[in-house]
């Protein structure tokens, strides 16, 4: 069975402001046999919760969320969601981490001066007549809204596409980087009923740029840029954290309502 994803608003967003998280950790504790306790901060466990506040609804949209909770049964069945406060790209500053895919030719070399004044950048080169350049594989519903941007810059001309791709379908935004940074983003809206999509960076034979901060937003136009490790946005094993589900109705097309969920992040 194909795993369900918390639905996105007709504006392409997954939630509205304000938004509620609250993460919380575990202390190991071990008793000793003279009495005294040893603690010691377990890192593989943590868990999430978050409030998602939603006003304004049009009636379709409130019937919507209404139907999938109906559908998980309130706590009962877990499901997808794409959190509107993270990157949902793991290792945004680190593309030799095994979750980007990079092409057999591409050269990287990290500690590169950034936009921010450190030396966070990688740069990037593909020496072969052929185009090639990294990708990274999310499970997530190939119809939802996403942005995908990263910061780019090149000392020499350069051709770099920012690519979307799923379930045979392709959106992509070519760019010529600039001696100074730049942020470019593509906005991503694709007919697929696939359960992936590819986000990539493509450079032309014998282009070279420094590139930082990959990101994508489930959202149609990109966010403040939010640094990933090994964690990311996409939360495979999330339930409802609430026996009920109300509405307050002002009007027509007018509902508001409040979604509180959890998971345990590994």
């Amino acid at each position: 069975m194909l795993m369900s994803f918390f639905p996105q608003l007709s504006t392409g967003a997954m939630s509205q402001f304000p938004l509620y998280r609250r993460q919380a950790f575990r202390t190991v504790i071990n008793n000793l046999a003279d009495g005294r306790e040893v603690k010691s901060f377990d890192p593989f466990w943590s868990k999430l919760n978050l409030g998602l506040y939603f006003k304004g609804l049009s009636d379709s949209e409130m019937e919507t969320i209404e139907s999938f909770f109906k559908e998980k049964e309130g706590r009962r069945l877990t499901f997808g969601l794409l959190d509107p406060g993270l990157n949902l790209l793991r290792w945004s500053e680190d593309f030799g981490r095994s979750a980007w895919i990079v092409g057999p030719d591409v050269a990287m070399s990290t500690g590169q001066n950034d936009p921010w004044g450190t030396q966070r950048a990688t740069s990037i080169v593909n020496p072969s007549v052929a185009t090639q350049g990294m990708v990274q594989v999310l499970t997530v519903p190939g119809h939802y809204t996403y942005s995908m941007s990263v910061w780019l810059r090149s000392d020499m001309p350069s051709s770099v596409a920012l690519c979307a791709t799923s379930g045979g379908f392709t959106q992509n935004l070519v760019v010529a980087p600039q001696r100074t940074w730049h942020r470019y983003h593509l906005p991503v809206k694709m007919p697929s009923e696939s359960t992936s999509v590819g986000f990539s960076l493509e450079l032309a034979g014998g282009t070279a740029v420094c590139a930082v901060g990959a990101q994508v937003d489930a959202q149609p136009a990109p966010s403040a840029y939010r640094r990933s490790t090994s964690r990311h946005g996409v939360h495979p094993n999330v339930r409802f954290a609430m026996d009920s589900l109300t509405r307050t109705t002002n009007g027509p097309n007018d509902h508001s309502t409040t979604v509180v969920v959890t998971t345990n992040l590994l």
